[in-house]
């Protein structure tokens, strides 16, 4: 006996139909998702090897690191870390990628710093040292610009070669050999251009000029590597509201500290990109002991930290 025809669901039906195609496509994208996969897990050795690198140079990590240089844009819209009007300030920040590898909580923190000491009326001029491409003192002078007052002096020092030696005694061997390429034995602390690091000046004055309009009688630019460039500089300075240090090297920063925190005012701040370097690290630890000094010190994240002269 023939059995009745049962009609099927429409239920029925469109699961049918999305089988078959879940099926196909799979069938067509399973070794791209099988690439993606075993691309994930290269990246995380790749990390896992720059991290223990790190912590061979003496680097100190107390949270993740984020490069927004590193992350999708599907993963940058998401990133959301809590600072103030963040959406506007990561605008800002992707406008700047290029001239700067500070990190996002780095760039976060120097916005929040340099709007805070114009907000509180905290006197003093906006001086780093260590510019690179200008993407970070970029980022201050937008801070700045965006908070109502006088513009305020912005003292901004850098060699445009890169940076010197280093010095085997106090910068760690591990970053020079594998990072800067430099063999041990030519590590003496000589001030002398490794090729490492370099950028043109060219680049600083077009993020400030043209990109962030800062005005121009509003900035000095100090060519030259620091020892010879900050001791007469800061004589001219009267008083600095955030000091800037990315010098990366153990004799860079202690120049800086000697010549520059004097001149920073109580309630400013100093803060250090490369405390994840043991010879900078060094160099403050060693300036504040000397001088007896107790500021309160802040974490921005794995390699920045900043300190409020009291």
């Amino acid at each position: 006996m023939k059995k009745p025809f049962k009609k099927r669901s429409k239920l029925a039906g469109h699961l049918g139909w999305m089988t078959r195609h879940l099926r196909r496509w799979l069938k067509k994208n399973l070794r791209k998702i099988a690439r993606h996969c075993l691309a994930d897990v290269r990246q995380n050795k790749e990390d896992a090897v720059v991290y223990r690198k790190m912590l061979r140079q003496g680097a100190i990590f107390q949270c993740n690191l984020i490069f927004p240089g590193n992350l999708t844009p599907g993963q940058y819209k998401i990133l959301e870390r809590g600072y103030e009007d963040e959406f506007h300030w990561k605008k800002a920040i992707q406008t700047l990628l290029p001239y700067t590898m500070v990190t996002y909580d780095g760039l976060m923190s120097l916005v929040e710093i340099t709007r805070h000491v114009h907000q509180q009326n905290i006197p003093g001029d906006l001086v780093e040292a260590g510019t690179w491409r200008g993407g970070a003192a970029g980022m201050m002078a937008l801070a700045a610009l965006s908070v109502s007052g006088p513009v305020r002096k912005m003292h901004l020092f850098d060699s445009f070669q890169g940076i010197p030696e280093p010095d085997r005694k106090h910068d760690p061997i591990d970053w020079i050999v594998n990072d800067m390429k430099l063999p041990e034995a030519e590590a003496l602390g000589r001030l002398r251009g490794i090729k490492a690091l370099e950028a043109p000046r060219k680049d600083l004055e077009k993020v400030l000029f043209e990109i962030c309009s800062y005005p121009k009688e509003k900035v000095s630019i100090y060519e030259g590597w620091f020892q010879e460039t900050v001791p007469p500089a800061a004589r001219n300075i009267d008083a600095i509201s955030v000091l800037r240090l990315d010098g990366d090297l153990y004799a860079s920063t202690q120049v800086c500290l000697e010549h520059l925190y004097p001149k920073l005012v109580s309630g400013g701040f100093l803060i250090i990109d490369d405390w994840c370097l043991a010879g900078a690290r060094q160099a403050v630890t060693e300036y504040m002991e000397k001088q007896k000094l107790h500021p309160f010190r802040c974490l921005a994240d794995g390699t920045v930290r900043y300190f409020i002269k009291p």
